[in-house]
């Protein structure tokens, strides 16, 4: 589950296309219309009830090949340049 799930047009998705280890995990951008992709309830929570939080849901989801970022197995990569705006030097 993610927040803002079934709210946004497009989402980022880490999926493991290669082998073991991180060179095996690639990037994509799947629109919200994509077939096979769905999301489910809405998932009540005790506080912020603002943004929705639900389940994404992937059966047999069909994503072109252009929607990959980056090239096959730097989803790993790309994950980690995420967390970097976070780090204390």
């Amino acid at each position: 589950f993610i927040s803002g799930a079934g709210d946004s047009d497009l989402y980022v998705v880490m999926a493991r296309t290669g082998g073991d280890g991180p060179k095996g995990i690639s990037t994509f951008v799947v629109p919200k219309d994509a077939p096979g992709l769905s999301f489910g309830a809405n998932e009540h929570k005790m506080g912020w009830h603002m943004q929705s939080t639900r389940q994404v849901i992937f059966e047999d989801c069909k994503v072109p090949a252009e929607n990959l970022l980056a090239g096959e197995g730097a989803g790993f990569g790309i994950a980690m340049a995420g967390l970097d705006g976070g780090r204390l030097n």
